[in-house]
């Protein structure tokens, strides 16, 4: 048996930048699919990090900035459970497809 040599943890971003260069991507995807045309650049998402979950930053958007689309409180709540659960299928789609260009600069790539 080989012994370990190493053991990396991880945590969004710390490694691999998947906030910036991932999960704001598969957000911005999400919107264009579901008719909005809203777009998340990366200095308002470094904002939109200080609420927890994607779900919650989704919402946190529609109370201060609205989306491109007017929508009611019973609306959001239903189209934000959807959309996060679309911009997660397309997070790791992004992921599996781009798995070279993340890892590029990591020991053993």
């Amino acid at each position: 048996m080989s012994k370990i040599k190493a053991v990396f943890f991880d945590q969004d971003g710390v490694i691999i930048d998947t906030e910036r260069d991932g999960h704001r991507v598969s957000f911005n995807m999400t919107f264009k699919e579901f008719g909005f045309t809203d777009e998340w650049d990366v200095e308002y998402y470094h904002e939109l990090l200080q609420v927890g979950g994607g779900k919650e930053r989704m919402k946190h958007h529609w109370k201060t900035k609205g989306f491109s689309k007017p929508m009611t409180e019973e609306e959001i709540d239903s189209l934000v459970k959807e959309m996060h659960k679309r911009k997660t299928a397309l997070f790791v789609e992004l992921i599996s497809t781009a798995n070279s260009r993340f890892a590029r600069g990591c020991i053993g790539s």
